[in-house]
């Protein structure tokens, strides 16, 4: 009996060394995952995306999986609103390259091609990976990099300038992204829109009408610890825009605005945003606070066709009437004087049209859209 006994131990032994048991992962920036059970037998893998006691969503999660080349993996992913859940995640094998699960269904398999795999909500778009860019574009003697604030928990929120030296220039835009963390895709279409801007061979001429202003993350702290920021608490970034908001960032952006409308006119405010990832839209949206009398509203209407127009992506206008004692940014800017319109665009996961999916590419060629449409547009200032 004891022979048997060690006989078997033997073989699991060997066996494990063979086989070696699913491990999951997140310690790495912008890692998220809270594992409820893994499977061995049937490789599945049970999760939900964790949160801190600052978060209400429950939506973003990125994580590895190891020892898994050849394996089919089943994840089931449990535990937040429906809203929130995304039935087409992405994947990766060294966190450059991403590609997406086509499902219908919360739930998604993976045949693991190589030992580790990595798996996101949608797209990752990383602090450092905002770094790394920074480092790229303010090589241009037209782009000028920042520092707006420290978050709340010490980290360096950047902005952008991209401007030439003509003191004439007297118009300006604004562009802010990530106000909530998860929202990555922005990130992609604004890269597209300022590497099309500063290779243009008429920058200088295109920047004697206007200088552009970008804080390319609001939302460092979430973004940096893997967490949504869609509706934390105390204060969820874009509802934070009074006159006397609570958060290092909108203080700071308003006191640039402040500061800037002193000398200049700002033109449009952009706040570039996501839908929710189970929202199938097959569009990208903006949100239109104006009403038809309004010239802002035929300023909005104008630009918005122009990208259609431009890109061949569908553009869906949505009214939405202010609500109170709720402090939106498009809001906040809706009321400067001189302004052609202020608006957010709700950028869609999944779909551009009907089997033609959102990838990296398609979202950089979005931003370098936008970026011509913007140009066309200032001719008449």
């Amino acid at each position: 009996m004891r022979k048997l006994f060690y006989i078997l131990l033997i073989i699991n032994i060997f066996s494990l060394r063979l086989y070696p048991q699913i491990t999951v992962f997140s310690d790495f920036e912008g890692g998220n995952v809270n594992i409820l059970k893994i499977d061995a037998l049937t490789n599945t893998i049970y999760f939900t995306p964790d949160i801190d006691q600052n978060n209400t969503l429950r939506c973003w999660y990125y994580f590895g999986v190891a020892n898994v080349r050849n394996k089919k993996l089943h994840f089931v992913p449990s535990g937040y609103n429906n809203l929130a859940k995304a039935y087409m995640p992405a994947y990766s094998y060294d966190r450059k390259h991403w590609y997406r699960v086509i499902s219908n269904n919360y739930n998604f398999e993976i045949k693991a091609l190589h030992d580790t795999l990595y798996v996101a909500m949608g797209y990752p778009y990383l602090y450092s990976d905002l770094q790394n860019f920074l480092n790229k574009i303010k090589k241009s003697p037209f782009v000028q990099v920042k520092q707006l604030t420290k978050s709340e928990g010490g980290n360096i929120v950047p902005y952008i300038i991209i401007k030439n030296d003509n003191p004439e220039v007297r118009n300006y835009v604004l562009i802010l992204a990530r106000q909530h963390a998860f929202e990555t895709l922005s990130n992609y279409v604004l890269e597209g829109f300022i590497d099309y801007i500063i290779t243009s061979e008429n920058l200088k001429q295109i920047l004697n009408k206007f200088f552009i202003v970008i804080v390319p993350i609001v939302d460092v702290d979430n973004v940096i610890k893997g967490q949504s920021g869609r509706m934390q608490k105390p204060y969820d970034f874009n509802r934070d825009w009074s006159d006397t908001p609570h958060l290092n960032a909108v203080k700071k952006i308003e006191y640039l605005v402040d500061s800037l409308n002193k000398s200049y006119k700002l033109k449009i405010f952009f706040d570039w945003h996501s839908t929710y990832p189970s929202v199938d839209s097959n569009i990208f949206g903006f949100f239109n606070l104006y009403y038809f009398y309004q010239k802002q509203y035929h300023n909005l209407e104008n630009f918005w066709n122009l990208v259609s127009k431009l890109s061949g992506f569908k553009v869906l206008p949505i009214y939405t009437k202010f609500q109170k004692n709720v402090f939106y940014a498009d809001q906040y800017f809706y009321r400067m004087k001189d302004i052609d319109f202020s608006c957010t665009i709700e950028f869609d996961w999944n779909y551009i049209e009907k089997k033609q999916i959102w990838d990296i590419k398609n979202l950089r060629f979005l931003g370098k859209k936008i970026a011509q449409a913007l140009i066309i547009y200032s001719h008449r200032w």
